[in-house]
């Protein structure tokens, strides 16, 4: 039954995502350092099968650990273990999110979606799910979503 649940959730999250305009890198703003990580960064984006997703996010953290797409990257980690089930390390990698952006939405939302199913009574994992649902609860329109979709995204 909790599978069943977890599953539901995982595809309301990639839905969720998907809405949340987690893409491409902007790189107006940002640059990668050479053409090597341009094409890591690309077959991440490019990659529908989370498993190799992964192998090439390790291998993007190993070979440029220092990045200027730091938070992209770590937004890619945490959906792509939520796909593959891997709740504590979504979990865990929503935290890093959050200690960069304080006030990402994608953030928030994995770790209130998903720190119920983890398996863990631990106080601090609940608070930060608490503080997480609390803060979607009052949190502003992200410039990406379109105004039409925010009521829907927002439950």
């Amino acid at each position: 039954m909790v599978k069943r649940h977890i599953s539901k959730l995982l595809a309301l999250g990639l839905l969720g995502s998907a809405a949340l305009g987690w893409g491409a890198p902007q790189a107006a703003q940002k640059k990668p350092k050479d053409t090597q990580e341009y094409e890591l960064i690309n077959s991440v984006y490019k990659e529908t099968d989370p498993n190799k997703r992964l192998a090439t996010l390790d291998q993007w953290k190993q070979k440029y650990a220092e990045t200027e797409f730091k938070e992209e990257r770590l937004k890619y980690f945490m959906e792509t273990y939520a796909q593959l089930g891997q709740l504590p390390k979504a979990i865990e990698s929503a935290r890093e999110v959050l200690g960069i952006a304080a006030n990402d939405f994608g953030a928030h939302f994995t770790l209130a979606r998903l720190a119920p199913y983890a398996g863990s009574a631990d106080a601090a994992l609940l608070a930060d799910a608490e503080k997480s649902a609390n803060s979607l609860l009052k949190a502003d329109k992200p410039a990406h979503v379109p105004a039409a979709q925010w009521p829907e995204v927002k439950k």
